[in-house]
Parts: C-alpha cells; structure tokens; sequence
C-alpha cells in the first residue's frame, strides 16, 4: 500500500531526473574534459581527477579522455 509521503519522495526523484536531463541539453552526447570543467563549474585540475579517480566514467583515447553525458549526470545524482 502506498501511502501520501511515498507517492511526494517518488515525484521528487523523477522530477529531479528529468532536471539533470534537461541541464546539460545544449552539450553533445559525448563531451571532453574541456566541456566537463563549464558544465560542473571546476577548474581543469579538479575535472582530471575527477576522471582519473573514476568518479566520473570516461573512455580514454590515445592521451585524451572523452566522458557520455550520462556519466556526468549519473555523478550529480550520487553526490552526497
């Protein structure tokens, strides 16, 4: 049985969902560090490690890291 606060806590998380969806609209599928660094609002430093530590899931090719849009909401969702 659901009850009121069940049904708020479920429309908040899919609300919040479709706000990270609808944030990064105007950045490619696929962004590079770069990109990472105007849409999270971090120095470039903070952006590699963030990669490198694999906070944030990235392909790397050759010496550069390219990282879906996805990973990059899927770290804003978990961040505590």
């Amino acid at each position: 049985m659901l009850n009121n606060n069940n049904c708020k806590r479920k429309d908040i998380v899919l609300s919040k969902n479709m706000e990270y969806k609808n944030i990064f609209s105007d950045y490619p599928d696929v962004v590079k560090v770069d990109d990472l660094t105007h849409m999270l609002g971090i120095g470039k430093n903070k952006a590699y490690e963030l990669v490198n530590n694999g906070e944030i899931q990235s392909i790397k090719i050759g010496k550069k890291h390219i990282i879906p849009k996805f990973r990059v909401i899927e770290f804003l969702q978990n961040v505590k």
